[in-house]
């Protein structure tokens, strides 16, 4: 005498087979492709970009620079005149804000400046 199982066998589920024999991406398999394709791009980008910074840096291509002493009663236009008399004062004033870190036009006799030499 054959014993039959309490319960029915349940059916075993199965994946859906593709009928072409090629894979098949979900919507969130597509979505993780294109975000890891982004990602190594961007990674790429990043990599070039810290290797080629650096390229055409060097201690010889940086523009020489001295300084002077502010002589009392001068102020930034004056010696702008005095150091680069052919250039427009201006952008000289605004090179030797940016070389000294001023954030004003003031100046105090006594005080050294680095000045641009081209």
């Amino acid at each position: 005498m054959a014993l039959a199982a309490p319960f029915p066998a349940a059916p075993t589920a199965r994946a859906p087979r593709s009928t072409s024999g090629q894979l098949r991406l979900t919507r969130r398999g597509r979505a993780v492709v294109i975000l890891a394709a982004a990602g190594f791009m961007l990674l790429a980008i990043v990599l070039s970009g810290r290797f080629t910074a650096d390229a055409g840096t060097t201690a010889s291509d940086a523009p020489a620079a001295s300084s002077v002493v502010v002589r009392p009663g001068e102020n930034l236009w004056q010696i702008a005149q005095r150091i680069a008399p052919e250039s427009d004062p201006r952008a000289t004033v605004l090179r030797l804000r940016e070389l000294n870190g001023l954030h004003g036009s003031q100046v105090d006799a006594g005080q050294t400046l680095v000045v641009p030499t081209s």
